[in-house]
């Protein structure tokens, strides 16, 4: 799909499932997608921003295709009042489950499944080393892409721009800033 075509989903499925209550309150404006910051916010470890003061949100446009459509219902659930990094996550990993559309579906598990994997390898190493034995090779290969696309902006810029957004989330409330 299109960016815009990943937007409609996104919000169709908003309007559709679970999530429907929250789209009633008013539909969240859809992220627009940076193109030319897109680069910048891949330096300075930005995925997406969401400016409360106009209630619009951006994506990079520098994102592997399977972050995208997830980071865009993220985005959108930040525009229907979710402040909360975890609460928009959950949002986001409903919404697009529930789309019925293989894309958000794909983004939504493959996202779910790094935020999990992530958790297990610190809790438990020998389970972790099991269930990452168990995924299919379209999903490690998957993975080795977002991996690569990650250390290609490793460093100091990098490392920065990760501090600032932290604490700019810690300063939200949100304790464990971008871990969250």
């Amino acid at each position: 799909h299109s960016y815009d075509q990943l937007a409609e989903a996104v919000q169709g499925s908003y309007r559709a499932g679970s999530m429907k209550q929250l789209y009633s309150r008013g539909a969240g404006i859809a992220p627009k997608e940076a193109v030319l910051l897109s680069r910048i916010m891949s330096w300075v470890s930005i995925t997406g921003y969401y400016f409360p003061i106009t209630g619009e949100s951006i994506v990079s446009g520098d994102l592997i295709e399977t972050s995208i459509p997830f980071t865009i219902a993220h985005e959108t659930a930040h525009s229907f009042g979710i402040g909360p990094e975890k609460e928009a996550n959950f949002a986001a990993f409903l919404c697009c489950v529930e789309s019925g559309d293989a894309e958000l579906t794909y983004s939504a598990l493959f996202n779910g499944y790094i935020s999990l994997h992530n958790a297990l390898f610190n809790a438990d190493r020998e389970q972790w080393r099991t269930v990452y034995g168990s995924l299919s090779q379209p999903v490690l290969d998957d993975l080795a892409a977002k991996s690569a696309h990650l250390e290609k902006y490793e460093g100091k810029p990098n490392d920065f721009g990760s501090s600032v957004n932290d604490a700019y989330i810690k300063s939200t409330g949100q304790p464990d800033g971008v871990r969250s």
